[in-house]
């Protein structure tokens, strides 16, 4: 993490989700346009942009970079509600943990992801974007959201039952694309982690030499 903030100290693209949201929207839009006008197309913006290591390696590289614009979502009410979702998460993240760190965050788990595409042959955005609702759960764990519209959620445990969800896609599905999240998110928060575990160990450790040393007496 420090390796990282001292290459890209001053690196950070403000409204960073904002963008990104604002181009899987577009994409969403053009492909129903493309689909009701006839275009004389044989294929849609998704197929195009799409990640695919044997189209990247035959010369388009583009690739690398438009499938993390790829929506995330088909059904025209849940794309609207995702687009919502993570146009907030990132300005609320932005607000309370700054637009250098989302860019840094975003970009890391877009690198680790590509990485492992490479080796996998094929993967999507979308624990990219899993992984950074794990970094908001992190950074404003009160949130509050509402589950199917009605019962209020923190953020937190909404993160929580995100990470188990990935642990069983990697662990019973072998979905090795959960790994960059997993991965991104220990770059980031894992001392925030480890710290509390080990102020508990050696608070019992204190403990428990304070209670001999009582009995000893």
């Amino acid at each position: 993490m420090n390796n990282i903030k001292r290459w890209f100290r001053n690196f950070a693209i403000p409204n960073l989700m904002s963008y990104l949201c604002f181009a899987m929207g577009l994409i969403y839009v053009a492909d129903l346009l493309l689909t009701f006008v006839k275009t004389g197309l044989d294929t849609n913006l998704t197929l195009l942009f799409l990640f695919s290591r044997n189209s990247i390696l035959s010369g388009q590289i583009w690739r690398i970079f438009t499938y993390a614009a790829i929506p995330i979502n088909d059904n025209p009410f849940w794309i609207v509600i995702t687009l919502i979702l993570y146009y907030s998460i990132g300005r609320e993240l932005e607000s309370a943990w700054s637009a250098h760190k989302v860019t840094l965050y975003v970009l890391t788990g877009w690198a680790l992801t590509t990485v492992t595409g490479f080796f996998t042959g094929y993967i999507s955005n979308y624990y990219i974007y899993l992984g950074l609702f794990l970094a908001y759960g992190m950074v404003m764990p009160h949130m509050q959201f509402r589950l199917f519209f009605a019962i209020p959620v923190e953020a937190r445990v909404l993160a929580m039952a995100d990470a188990v969800i990935m642990l069983i896609m990697l662990i019973v599905m072998h979905d090795f694309a959960v790994i960059p999240a997993f991965v991104t998110f220990a770059i980031f928060f894992g001392k925030d982690l480890i710290t509390p575990i080990k102020n508990r160990r050696r608070h019992q450790q204190f403990m428990n030499a304070f209670k001999h040393r009582n009995d000893d007496k």
